[in-house]
């Protein structure tokens, strides 16, 4: 989901970066001791993004940290790693197992003096053995296939690799195609070392330690981060807050400041440029309902959007409480409505977790099967997020639990690549298939 304002943590600045190794620091993969700096380091991207922030927020002084930015230089945290993999992954998986399935079914039909290792499905492969060497007297070839991709689980095409026999140091080089596969189909069984050279933009890699046996067929997928995207960084962390007077007070719940303010005349609609929001947004980011109906009894626009087209009904998060949203409804605030990546009340809601929100923009006339520009529905989201009472609520709400996206995907396959057994279970148990 595009972010929906500034983040905080978007809004991360660090001062005076240190070079200290990871690797070499001990602890676990959220938090180890450098002794570099003295002081423990943070691994972000191991963290929630709620984790992330109440730990950045409570800081007081210096606090090392570590993590993976996406291009646009966002931070990327856990839950959105391993969902962004498992999908992109579970989709090339399919389309390599038939590819190897179409090749395997052509090998059947030669005999062995006529099988010549050629190019299959666009994939390079060098074999340093003749046709007549390929059943050797120490057992039949291993093969060796895999998928390169990136941090957020797309294929990477056309990767130099290089396998390399540890024993022998014999090489043979390969390319993968053009949805990130690669396949040596010709291996001397033995201990061997994968090189996956990274294309610009990208770091290169190492898979170290791969036994094949005899006739064995292993599949290893390389990971490939972006090009400096890792970084250990140590100073003082702030978040930047925002500029106008009255959002900030908003921004700290400062009640008091926020009705002094508004007495003074301030414009209850400006959009702070620095977080991209109104003081009534930031009023229902927070959570905090007396600065709302304040903000609203002065005259605020409760359908004012911000630069991606998003109202304050559809910043309602965890922390969002029914009453806010009865109060941003009775208002005026159109539940129906969408930004340009077709983003409803709804459809938020179902990405945040909520069920009571869900529930009450349900109950005030959200329509549960709109859809967004990727043609995905409330449904679709709370099914891929793994958010069983948000899925039940739509359900029961009459979501069409047959629709597809423009990927071709349904609430249940979704749920089903992302591994969510009990939504799998729910729509499953309301017909779906």
């Amino acid at each position: 989901m595009p972010r929906q304002y500034k983040d905080p943590l978007d809004r991360l600045t660090i001062t005076t970066p240190c070079q200290a190794d990871w690797d070499s620091m001990t602890g676990n993969d959220r938090v180890r001791f450098c002794s570099h700096c003295d002081l423990s380091v943070q691994h972000l991207s191991a963290m929630t993004r709620k984790e992330a922030l109440a730990l950045v927020k409570k800081s007081r002084g210096r606090l090392c940290v570590r993590y993976y930015s996406r291009p646009d230089g966002t931070i990327e945290f856990a839950a959105q790693r391993l969902h962004s993999i498992k999908r992109r992954a579970s989709r090339l998986a399919a389309g390599a197992f038939t590819a190897t399935l179409s090749l395997c079914s052509s090998v059947i039909a030669q005999t062995p003096s006529a099988i010549e290792p050629s190019a299959a499905d666009g994939i390079q492969i060098v074999n340093p053995y003749n046709s007549s060497r390929i059943q050797r007297e120490d057992g039949p070839d291993a093969v060796l296939t895999g998928i390169i991709i990136d941090p957020n689980g797309a294929a990477i095409p056309n990767v130099n690799l290089t396998l390399v026999n540890v024993e022998t140091k014999h090489e043979q080089a390969g390319v993968s195609n053009d949805e990130g596969a690669f396949r040596f189909q010709t291996v001397k069984p033995g201990k061997y070392t994968l090189k996956v050279e990274g294309p610009p933009g990208f770091s290169s890699s190492e898979i170290i330690d791969i036994q094949l046996a005899a006739g064995e067929e292993r599949r290893i997928d390389a990971l490939l981060e972006v090009a400096s995207s890792t970084t250990v960084t140590v100073g003082m962390v702030a978040i930047s807050e925002p500029e106008h007077p009255l959002v900030k007070a908003v921004y700290n719940n400062d009640l008091a400041a926020v009705r002094e303010l508004i007495a003074m005349g301030a414009d209850v609609n400006v959009r702070d440029k620095d977080i991209d929001v109104t003081p009534l947004m930031q009023a229902v980011d927070s959570g905090n309902h007396e600065i709302v109906r304040m903000l609203l009894d002065a005259g605020a626009d409760v359908d004012a959007r911000n630069s991606n087209g998003l109202t304050a009904l559809m910043m309602v998060d965890k922390d969002a409480t029914v009453e806010i949203v009865w109060t941003l409804i009775s208002s005026g605030a159109k539940v129906n409505r969408r930004n340009e990546q077709g983003f409803s009340p709804l459809i938020c809601a179902s990405i945040q977790g909520n069920p009571p929100v869900i529930q009450a923009l349900i109950d005030a006339g959200a329509k549960p099967d709109m859809k967004d520009k990727e043609g995905k529905t409330a449904l679709m989201w709370a099914a891929e997020m793994g958010y069983v009472e948000n899925v039940r609520a739509l359900l029961k709400a009459g979501a069409d639990v047959h629709r597809k996206n423009k990927d071709d995907e349904t609430a249940l396959s979704l749920a089903q690549g992302y591994e969510h057994d009990e939504v799998v279970k729910l729509l499953e148990a309301y017909g779906a298939f």
